[in-house]
C-alpha cells in the first residue's frame, strides 16, 4: 500500500473505504467524526455496513439507503 508509514488526512482515509465495504467504529467518543462525515458525502457508496453503537450525531452517512447500521449497544 502506498500509505504506508504516513499520516492520511480524513479525506484520503474515508477513499479507502470501499462502497461495498464493513466499517467498525466506538460508541460515542470514540467516533471518527470527520471519517463518518466525508463517507457521507460520498455517492459511491453501494452497500455499506458500519457496525457501531450509540451514535454521537446524525450524521448524513445513515440517510441512503445503501447504507446499512448494525448496533452492539443493547
Amino acid at each position: 500500500m502506498a500509505n504506508r508509514g504516513r499520516e492520511l488526512s480524513v479525506a484520503e482515509a474515508a477513499a479507502l473505504v470501499g462502497p461495498r465495504d464493513t466499517v467498525l467504529c466506538g460508541f460515542v467518543s470514540g467516533q471518527p467524526k470527520g471519517i463518518l462525515e466525508a463517507l457521507g458525502a460520498r455517492t459511491d457508496l453501494e452497500d455499506l455496513l458500519l457496525f457501531t453503537g450509540i451514535l454521537a450525531a446524525p450524521y448524513a452517512l445513515l440517510q441512503p439507503p445503501q447504507v446499512r447500521v448494525r448496533s452492539g449497544f443493547f
